[in-house]
Formats: structure tokens, C-alpha cells, sequence
């Protein structure tokens, strides 16, 4: 997902403006604002977003601080807007069409004080404080274009294979993840164990995840996991697997 690497670069690099650019967002939320915001995220209209900062941010609020007016524009301004949108969609859920157009409701239990927003600030703040003083690359890349290192440690997180013909959500981009995509992950990790590199996957509990891993030397398990999500509101334990190579 490359917004969320831009978002994580953008905190990374300049957290401040970032905030500075979100906090009035949050503060003047509501549904037209919401609607508003997913549309002009979906335009990639961040380079060219001067006549809409009033109606962004409510007639006659400006944002403290100087070069306001810079910060309302490109991979900054995005980024603000990616986090907005997901801290106040439908369960923080990133769902795009098959144009890659995010089309996530507005969620409707939301409420923000000054508390919990600066709780918030303070939250992520010190989380991309201790990444400005780590050597982390972020990219935004298929996975095989990544180069292992022996030593590594790979942690693997992929779109969850469909435990159903209704729960099958992979809709994260455009292309989605379907059957092909976890074989091509199958042998990516496969070619992982030759290189003195351990690996570790999650994923659903479902027979054709258990197929493509039941290799010998790789061990398989089940947990029982927390559900945020569910279509029939059903949000009870999932079965999923932790899959590792030792």
C-alpha cells in the first residue's frame, strides 16, 4: 500500500506538519467533511488543493505555525489524509474498488476530545521518534522484489486467504491477492530456508493454506485471534495459523 508507506515516511520525517495538518481535520469532523476528504484522496488532488483548504478546514481556521500554506500539499498533505480517513472510517477498514478508489463509510461511532487526540499525537510521536533513530527502509514493493540477507528475519503478513465465499476480503489494492499470489508467497518463503534466514507467517486456518505449507521442516500452528471485523457481526475469536520454518 503505497499511501501507508507515504504515511509512515511523512511521520518519519516531518510529524510535525504532519499533525499540524491532521489535528484541524480531526477537530472539525463530521460526515460532509469525511465524504469531502475521501473524494479529493481518490482525485489525487494533494498538489493542487489551494481553493479547498477553507472548506477542508472550516472558513477562517488556520493552522498555527509558519509556511501553513506549504503544508497543504503533496506526500504531506496525502498522508494526512490517509490517517484521517482511517481513523475515522467504518472499523479503520482500507477497502478499494477494482479502480483502486478507497470506498470505506464513514464510520458512525466516532468521537474525538482534545484528550484523546493528544493521547493520540503523543502515541505516534514517540513511535516515529524511535524510528528516526533506526535504520528502517521503508518501501512500497510485490515482495519479491526484495533482496534476502542471510541472518534475516522475515515476519510475513499477507491478505488472508478466503475462510468462505462471503468472508474473502482482499480488497486492499486494486489487484487483490488471490490463490496465485499465496502460491507465489509459498515459494518465496520456501526459498528462504536455503539461506540461513527464519521466517514466520500468519494467515487463515484454511485447507488450502495448510496445503501449500505442509513441507517438512515447517511447522504449522493454530491460534485463536481477536476479530474487529465482521460482515454478520459476529466478532468472536478466528482460528488462524502461525507458519514458520523453525
Amino acid at each position: 500500500n503505497e499511501d501507508l508507506i507515504n504515511a509512515y515516511r511523512a511521520l518519519q520525517e516531518q510529524d510535525t506538519a504532519v499533525f499540524d495538518v491532521l489535528w484541524p481535520m480531526l477537530r472539525n469532523h463530521d460526515g460532509g467533511l469525511y465524504y469531502l476528504v475521501r473524494d479529493l484522496y481518490n482525485a489525487h488532488a494533494e498538489d493542487d488543493i489551494e481553493s479547498e483548504i477553507d472548506e477542508l478546514i472550516g472558513p477562517g481556521v488556520l493552522l498555527s505555525g509558519a509556511d501553513t500554506r506549504f503544508h497543504w500539499q503533496g506526500p504531506l498533505l496525502r498522508a494526512a489524509w490517509f490517517i484521517y480517513l482511517m481513523v475515522t472510517c467504518f472499523n479503520g477498514l482500507y477497502r478499494v474498488n477494482r479502480s483502486g478508489a478507497f470506498n470505506t463509510p464513514m464510520g458512525d461511532k466516532v468521537s474525538f476530545s482534545h484528550h484523546n487526540i493528544d493521547d493520540a499525537v503523543r502515541v505516534l510521536r514517540g513511535g516515529m521518534l524511535s524510528r528516526k533513530h533506526c535504520k528502517i527502509e521503508l518501501r512500497s514493493v510485490d515482495f519479491s522484489a526484495i533482496t534476502p540477507a542471510a541472518g534475516d528475519f522475515w515476519y510475513v503478513d499477507p491478505p488472508y486467504a478466503p475462510v468462505s465465499e462471503t468472508a474473502n476480503f482482499v480488497s486492499h489494492t486494486a489487484q487483490g491477492f488471490g490463490y496465485t499470489d499465496q502460491i507465489r508467497l509459498r515459494d518465496f518463503c520456501m526459498s528462504l530456508n536455503g539461506l540461513d534466514i527464519r521466517w514466520m507467517q500468519t494467515n487463515s486456518d484454511v485447507q488450502m493454506i495448510r496445503e501449500l505449507y505442509y513441507y517438512q521442516g515447517i511447522r504449522i500452528e493454530q491460534i485463536s485471534a481477536p476479530r474487529t471485523i465482521a460482515a454478520n457481526g459476529d466478532r468472536s475469536d478466528a482460528a488462524e495459523l502461525i507458519i514458520r520454518n523453525s
